[in-house]
């Protein structure tokens, strides 16, 4: 069944199930290091990844996450792609040139990304 749409062309149905970007998302890392040494950025990390890095400067995880980190309000990486506005927000913020341009990384891709399942 395809989704229909109201009088105001907003989709309704079985479509609204699926993200913004079900048809997958430009990005290529470019190395510019704006996301980890240039402008304001955001280094994006997951909970292994946080625990390697306390491991490797010594510390436990609550340390290293008070001491070595700063939470940019309550983003985290599905905040990121969970609007069109805030992957442009993220690319104009960074500012990150690999965001919308390069392959394209199709839904399955992004969502194992996500979940890591």
């Amino acid at each position: 069944m395809q989704g229909t749409t109201d009088g105001g062309g907003e989709a309704q149905g079985p479509r609204d199930e699926r993200p913004w970007y079900a048809d997958g998302l430009r990005f290529e890392c470019t190395q510019c290091g704006n996301c980890c040494s240039g402008p304001p950025g955001a280094v994006w990390f997951d909970l292994d990844e946080a625990e390697a890095m306390a491991r490797a400067v010594g510390v436990s995880l609550e340390v290293f996450l008070e001491r070595y980190t700063r939470r940019i309000g309550a983003r985290r990486w599905p905040e990121v792609v969970e609007t069109p506005e805030s992957w442009a927000e993220t690319k104009r913020r960074t500012p990150c040139p690999g965001m919308d341009s390069g392959p394209v990384h199709p839904l399955v891709e992004i969502t194992i990304g996500l979940t890591g399942a």
